[in-house]
């Protein structure tokens, strides 16, 4: 998802 969202598949989150 966002970059500031809980952990993305797409993109590196805060979560990873």
């Amino acid at each position: 998802n966002f970059p500031l969202d809980l952990g993305a598949i797409d993109a590196p989150s805060i979560n990873g």
